[in-house]
Parts: C-alpha cells; structure tokens; sequence
C-alpha cells in the first residue's frame, strides 16, 4: 500500500512537471551557419620553454578538426618573422581537406622574436583576400608573451594594435602561462571586441582552444582533468540530452606512447565508416577525433593502453545548451564572483530562444588548491546579486574567492528533466594596488614651488594597466576641489600641486575609464598634507636689455618694467637699490607697493648722471622686502 501512495505522488509529480508554464524570451535570429577562423600561432625562442612538447599544435589541430564542412580556415605560424601555412583562407569541402590542413600544421622548431605586427599584416592580407559574406569570422591568437622585436621603437605597439583593428573581426587570444596576460592583449580584446583566455601552462592548451571553440561554434564542452593509462577516459552523454545532440565530437589528446580506441555506450569500438561516424582521425600519434551524428545516450569513452595521462573531451552540437554571461576569463582576487548563466535552446529554424521559465542551475567550484564547493541554487528573482527578476539570467554570488589560481565553474542545469552542462574557467588575480610616494602625510612651506604628487602600481602580474588614466583629486581647507591629471610612465603616476590656502588638504587617487586585465578598475589611494603659505614676492625677471641708447636720452631716463608676483595675503613694500653702475641712479628712492596675492608691474626709471661715459654697462637691481 505504502509503495502504491509512493508511486501515485510519483506520477503527480511529474505531470505537475509536464504542465509547468515555460516562459520564452524573446527570439534572436539564426546565428550565421558557417565560420570563418584564422589561427596564429607563437613559435618565438620562449615557446621551447613555455610548451616544450609541442602541446600547441596538438590543440590547435583538433580545433581544426572540430570545424564543419563549408568552415574556412587559414593559417599563420610566426616568431621574428610571419610564415602564412595557407594560401589565404581555404575552405573546407570534405573530410579529406580537413585532414590536408591538420596534416599541414606540424611541429617546427621554437625560435626567433615575437612580431606580432608581421603576423596580424599577413592576417590582414588574408583576410581581404577572402569572401567572408554571411560568415562569422574571428581570429585565434596564441602567444606566451608580449610582441617584442630585435630592433624595438615606442610606436610598434600602437602600430600592432592599429592593425588588429584594422581587421574588422575579433580577435580571440590565448594567454599561454601568466607572463603573457600583458596590457596588450586586453588593450587588442577591447578594441577589437575580442577576448582574452588564461591557459597558465601548456597543460591547459586543449580546454583553452576548446572554450574559444565554443565561442564561436557555439558548442558544449564535456569533461575536464585527464585520464591515466592504461584504463577509461570516460565521457556520460546523458540520454535525456541526447535527443537535443546533433553532433558529438569525441576528442583525445595524448602522448605518443599511448594508444586509444573510441567506444560507445554498447562497448563496440567506433570506427570511420560505421553508421553515423562522418569523420574519424585517428592515426595521429598525439591526437584523436571521432565526430558522430546523432549519438546515442549512454557511456562513451576512449580504451587506453600504454602510460601516460591523457585528457578526453567530447564536443556537441546541441539544441539545448547553457551559456556563462559572467564571469569573464578574469577576477580580481578577494572580490564575490558573480556567476550569471542562462539556458537557450535553438529552434528548427534556427532561431534562438530563452528559456526563461522550467530552467534550474546549480554548479561545482573546483578551486585552486583542488577543495570544492557546491552551489545548490542559482536566482532569477532580484535576490542573491541577480540584476532582474524573471528575465532568465540566473545568478549566484560566489565569495569564497580568496585563493589565486584557476578555478573551474561545472554549471548543472537543466531544463525541465532535461540536463545540460558547461564547464567554465576563471583565472583570479590579485590587481596591483595604488601606493602614495608623495606628498607625505607632513606640513609644507608653500613659497613659490608646488608640492609634488605620485603614485605607483604596485603588485599585480604586471603591474601596469590595461588602459585610462589617474587623476588627483584635492579637497582644499574652504571645501574647494582641485583635480589634476597625473602623467603616466608605466606604472608611475607624477604630478604637482600649489596650494593657495593654508590648512589640511585631502588627497584622493582616482583612476579614470581604466582596466585591468579587461576588467574595470576602480582602486582609489589617499593622502593628506598641511600647507602653510610662507609670503613671496617673486621677481619674473632675470635680465633686461636696454639696448643702444643716446647719452641726452639717458640722462633724461630709461624706463625698466620689472613683473612681481605676490603670494601674501596683504599688500607688501619693496626697496630697491642699483648696484655696480656707479655713474647711474634710480629715480624710485622711496618703497614700492606690491598688492595682495597678484601681480604687479614696477615702472623703474634707470638716470645717468653728468659724468657718466659712453660704452657698454652693466648692473644689478637689489629688490629687499620689508
């Protein structure tokens, strides 16, 4: 009796799920069927260190592979100079060609700069050259450093960045080990509308070619970590997904040592030519791919013999699939992570819609030093960081972001009793900060010099921002603000400031429109000093020349005009003496006026007296306050 009530709610339940309204947003158009991708790849001296097994070319390879019939590819390898491996942009007609261009990109020798405009002027020569009508077209960037050239000039960056825009198309950039996350490769996403992907290692190659893969095939990822053979790498389609799958795209990277045999879920090997498998690879000794239509529910997985680790991945084409909206390929360390993510499924038509009712999330957090964290539920309703109710971006706050390193994002979702995956990685970073040289927290004497202002960057991988600019904002003892624009020498900040008050000023740094590692930067840094205006009365004169003159008009007076510049709050009295023409006087023999905190121009008359002869003099005016 008790299992009959238990097998009643059971159906309750589920039509209670059947009914359930589901709620679309509104559609987006077709997204364009075909691609067009152009690969380049760094093969400067640091890449013998920075991949020494060549892992490079194996990602790149299977990202080709993973290209439909119809895609076009072309290919640039570079270092101190660019080598196009393809005449322009080829087309991919059949299985065949796709087997040509992988075969075409083999290992060769890491050597050489890195010049990155000789590369990005040969992407723009292909790129022209080709008809990229109703195409979405990208490039993909690897490098592990930034452009550097045997005879460097201050305006090749610029110029490098000048032609990436120039292309018209992103520019997605692989970031091969942290000294390649550089200001240059964020300035290029930003002005190209690109993005930039962290891969820390070689290691790391395979999931960060595949996540630019999904980007622009809009495709899903399953797996993560590696396998050990001899043993299963092991790959769960899950059949209530399965119906949504059009494709799947069962990858392999491996070491030479290793052999490898693709299984489905009745245990037989898959093999090109059996039912469903439109195109197998198989033969490379570091790389497979089998790519199957409409593969069933169930186990897959790859039979390893030999030693070594591998890492296996499968590639689908689905209806139904998660996107990441955020977070980015970047976080600032010790900041909550944002995690919005929204379910779409596309349409006959190819249409894309939101699904905005019958969806649930939530996700496993791997972090850097592998512990792991569950998020149960994801939020649509205005709460927990989510921006608007009901609008299908689900959001969960993350705040346990306090470890450098990569985490790994597993997002569950599902729509209905339907399930689908993503696998999203986020590189945290700790963002330099702004540190104050100067002005120091004292009191200064303000006569005539301003005080001055500097700030640098200070920690963060490098320390030196993407883009912006800092500004020093000073609050003046009445309340009245002073902004100034600092002067940027890499990470340094410099500037100066005259007080005209005295009193306690208060100091803040502030940068303005400026990112780090793509991201808005808003860090602030203060400061605060006291002035004490000291009264000057400065002479803004240093020489006069009264040129050739008449002995008669001499004596008679020659006019002097001397400017004065008066920081004192009352009106000042100046003396005056000439010294070293004994044979001339000054008119002026009582004190002069000096108004309050201005300027002021003295009228001094300069008289030869009886005896005094022609030929060149020279003298000196002897200005006293009192």
């Amino acid at each position: 009796m008790e299992r009959n009530k238990l097998i009643r709610a059971l159906i309750i339940g589920a039509l209670l799920l059947a009914i359930a309204p589901i709620h679309l947003a509104a559609a987006q158009g077709p997204a364009p069927a075909q691609v067009a991708v152009l690969l380049i790849l760094d093969n400067s001296g640091s890449m013998a260190d920075s991949d020494p097994t060549d892992l490079r070319f194996t990602a790149a390879k299977l990202f080709m592979a993973l290209l439909d019939e119809g895609d076009m590819v072309g290919l640039i390898l570079f270092s101190t100079e660019s080598h196009p491996l393809t005449d322009g942009l080829v087309t991919i007609r059949s299985a065949a060609d796709k087997v040509d261009l992988v075969r075409r990109l083999q290992p060769m020798p890491a050597d050489g700069w890195t010049d990155v405009k000789a590369a990005f002027a040969d992407a723009r020569a292909m790129l022209s050259r080709a008809d990229l009508t109703g195409r979405k077209t990208v490039v993909v960037f690897l490098t592990d450093g930034k452009p550097e050239i045997a005879s460097p000039y201050p305006e090749y960056e610029g110029e490098t960045l000048g032609l990436a825009r120039s292309l018209g198309v992103p520019v997605l950039s692989i970031a091969l080990t942290p000294a390649a996350q550089t200001p240059f490769l964020n300035r290029m996403a930003a002005e190209t509308g690109g993005t930039v992907v962290p891969a820390d290692d070689a290691s790391d190659l395979l999931d960060a070619y595949l996540e630019v893969f999904s980007q622009v095939k809009d495709r899903t990822v399953m797996g993560s970590g590696e396998a050990g053979a001899p043993g299963m790498a092991r790959l769960e389609l899950d059949p209530a997904l399965a119906p949504y799958v059009e494709k799947a795209g069962f990858i392999l990277s491996k070491p030479e040592g290793v052999a490898a045999q693709l299984l489905g879920p009745d245990g037989r090997e898959v093999r090109q030519g059996d039912p469903g498998v439109s195109f197998a690879l198989t033969d490379d000794p570091r790389f497979a791919v089998v790519t199957v239509e409409q593969p069933a529910g169930g186990p897959w997985g790859f039979r390893l013999e030999g030693s070594g680790a591998v890492q296996a991945r499968a590639i689908l084409r689905s209806r139904l699939r998660v996107e990441v909206v955020a977070p980015g390929g970047f976080h600032e360390l010790g900041q909550p992570m944002p995690i919005v993510v929204h379910l779409i499924e596309e349409q006959p038509d190819g249409r894309v819609i939101k699904i905005i009712g019958q969806a649930s999330f939530s996700a496993l957090i791997t972090r850097p030093d592998e512990r792991q964290e569950s998020l149960d539920r994801f939020y649509d309703d205005g709460t927990d960081g989510d921006a608007v109710a009901g609008d299908g971006e689900y959001t969960r706050l993350y705040v346990n972001v306090d470890q450098p390193g990569t985490y790994t994002i597993a997002i569950h979702g599902r729509k209905g009793v339907v399930p689908v995956e993503r696998i999203a990685h986020v590189e945290v970073v700790p963002f330099p900060q702004l540190v104050v040289d100067a002005p120091l927290d004292a009191r200064y004497d303000i006569r005539s010099d301003p005080i001055p202002l500097q700030v640098r960057l200070e920690g963060g991988t490098p320390p030196l921002l993407d883009r912006g600019e800092i500004i020093a904002r000073l609050t003046a003892p009445s309340g009245a603000v002073h902004e100034v624009a600092m002067r940027a020498d890499g990470g340094t900040y410099t500037g100066a400031f005259l007080p005209t008050e005295d009193g306690v000023y208060q100091v803040e740094f502030v940068p303005q429109e400026a990112t780090y590692k793509g991201l808005p930067y808003t860090h602030v840094a203060h400061a605060r000093f006291e002035a004490r205006i000291v009264p000057t009365i400065s002479i803004e004169v240093e020489r006069v020349d009264l040129g050739r003159v008449e002995i008669v008009s001499a004596t008679q007076g020659l006019t002097i005009t001397v400017p004065v510049r008066s920081t004192s709050r009352r009106s000042e009295t100046l003396s005056v003496r000439l010294e070293g023409m004994p044979d001339w006087v000054l008119a002026e023999a009582g004190l002069l006026s000096v108004p309050p905190g201005g300027e002021r121009r003295l009228i001094l008359h300069l008289v030869a007296q009886p005896e005094a002869s022609p030929g060149t003099v020279e003298g000196r005016l002897v200005f006293t306050a009192r």
